[in-house]
């Protein structure tokens, strides 16, 4: 009976434990890389082109930092 409860509150322990270490990591950036063939900034209504309708670009565009 003894060993069952050492090991549930070292189980518990280690739980506790491994949860703050999980937590106190740094929230690391999302980056989205898009790469197409014949595919400029010319093309991208975000950056000025009004010769086609990118509206999913243009919402990435808008939330993050663009590269070109």
């Amino acid at each position: 009976m003894k060993r069952t409860q050492i090991t549930i509150v070292a189980f518990t322990i280690l739980l506790a434990v491994a949860s703050f270490s999980v937590a106190a990591q740094p929230n690391r950036p999302n980056i989205i890389f898009i790469l197409a063939d014949d595919y400029g900034v010319g093309e991208v209504s975000a950056y000025g082109a009004d010769n086609y309708k990118t509206p999913n670009l243009d919402a990435l565009a808008k939330g993050g930092t663009p590269k070109t």
